[in-house]
């Protein structure tokens, strides 16, 4: 009797531990289900209307048809991009929850005390898109014509013009310190919550000049509300041509470029970066996006994955060197 019901339990027990490898697979087919399932949120370090917003919505809006899930932008601007990066860094790292800043991601840690987030720690390096030129913007009515008119105005009268920016540490900031060094003027700078704060000032008159990225201002531009003084990079850009470089505005050695990049909260699976960053790639390379870069003088090149990493260090070397060399403290 006995030996006819071994094969009986040998059954049940292969017909149940059977049953618990269904069970057991049907979590792990869900969590290997294609990214994205939900909607993909961005948060975006600078408020609405900044180049890294701008260039932001583009591409969310690009990403949306190409994922066929919606990719919505929120703006968590303050502290110098440290609210939307320290945001991010406690969210899942599920890929639905991304941060979006710029050069400033690197400037901020070298001239900020107190950095609630660590870019190497808390992120992974998704790409970097959009090198941008920068240039010294002031008013349309401004008495200088010229970036000579300026630098002469600035050794006649040491520290009387002002400059605004979005914050001690911003890129902004460390560009037109480091432009000051070159030119070996004294300039007084005027921190605001944001650079649309600072480009409101500057066409109020409240301020002299700021240092821009050719999307923020390019429209006030070609009204004539603002002129540029000269530009970085080794040409113009296509929309700007009547502006000049710095290098035949008189300062050879000055060249300064803003980027925006984007990041995942560390330990986000591999194949969701991987598939972030061939979005990217493929939105970067649509003629909407190509046609977007050279209407604000843009680059739109993009650095992905490890080069991203690598820009990163290599921007964080710089950056600390130039601190250094201009000794400006931390904040």
């Amino acid at each position: 009797m006995l030996a006819k019901l071994i094969p009986s339990v040998r059954l049940a027990a292969s017909t149940a531990a059977a049953a618990l490898l269904l069970l057991a697979a049907g979590p792990a087919r869900a969590q290997q289900a294609p990214w994205p399932q939900k909607l993909v949120r961005i948060q975006v370090a600078f408020a609405p209307g900044a180049s890294t917003d701008n260039v932001t919505r583009k591409l969310a809006a690009i990403m949306s048809k190409s994922l066929g899930q919606a990719v919505a932008v929120e703006n968590r601007q303050g502290a110098m991009g440290a609210i939307a990066m320290s945001y991010v860094a406690r969210e899942s790292p599920d890929g639905y929850t991304l941060a979006a800043n710029d050069s400033s991601s690197v400037i901020v840690p070298n001239t900020t005390s107190k950095v609630p987030y660590n870019l190497q720690r808390d992120f992974t390096p998704i790409a970097a898109v959009m090198f941008s030129p920068l240039g010294i913007a002031v008013k349309g009515d401004s008495p200088f014509k010229t970036l000579q008119d300026f630098i002469r105005a600035a050794k006649a009268h040491p520290g009387r013009l002002t400059y605004g920016t979005g914050g001690a540490g911003s890129s902004t900031h460390l560009a037109m310190a480091e432009l000051a060094n070159e030119a070996g003027i004294e300039l007084t700078h005027i921190p605001y919550k944001g650079a649309g704060e600072a480009l409101l000032a500057l066409m109020g008159g409240q301020i002299d000049a700021q240092f821009a990225s050719p999307s923020t201002v390019m429209g006030h531009i070609e009204t004539g509300k603002l002129r540029m003084l000269a530009i970085s990079g080794d040409a113009p850009p296509a929309a700007l041509p009547g502006v000049p470089t710095f290098a035949k505005a008189g300062l050879p050695n000055y060249s300064f470029f803003n980027w925006i990049g984007y990041w995942a909260p560390k330990g986000t699976p591999t194949p969701v970066v991987d598939r972030l960053q061939r979005e990217i790639v493929a939105a970067l390379a649509t003629d909407e996006m190509k046609a977007y870069a050279q209407a604000i003088g843009a680059t739109p090149r993009v650095e992905s994955g490890e080069a991203f990493a690598q820009l990163i260090e290599h921007e964080n070397a710089r950056i600390a060197g130039l601190v250094a060399k201009l000794n400006i403290e931390k904040q």
